[in-house]
């Protein structure tokens, strides 16, 4: 990985990105290695998955100030600014990566054709 880029949400409130550089991975666990794991199916193989274009990924989970900055509101039961936000569902998160991109847009910071969204699960098993 190589390159990072901040998000100003506010003079206070920031998301650090990092640059994954495209690449090719196993994706995958090998067989046997987690038998018995609760909801694996007997039917799972590791294959080769090639990502053509990089991403940008948060570098750290989106925090309860930096949700609230965006959404207006707090939906966290373990409330902390700087904890992570909880008790989200996938659309509340893709409408949030929705917002974000509108205010980048319109800040003129974010490069045409590029878009915040929730990372494909090829995207994320290859960043870890």
């Amino acid at each position: 990985m190589t390159g990072a880029r901040s998000v100003d949400l506010n003079a206070s409130v920031a998301m650090d990105m990092l640059w994954v550089s495209p690449g090719t991975f196993t994706m995958g666990s090998p067989k046997g290695f987690f038998a018995g794991e609760k909801g694996r199916c007997s039917d799972e193989t590791q294959y080769q998955v090639t990502l053509t274009e990089g991403f940008y990924l948060g570098k750290h989970e989106v925090t309860q100030a930096q949700w609230e900055n965006m959404m207006g509101d707090n939906p966290s039961h373990f409330k902390g600014a700087n904890r992570p936000v909880e008790q989200v569902t996938w659309e509340d998160a893709t409408l949030f990566c929705e917002k974000l991109t509108e205010l980048e847009r319109e800040e003129g910071r974010l490069p045409v054709g590029m878009t915040y969204q929730l990372p494909a699960e090829a995207q994320w098993e290859y960043a870890c």
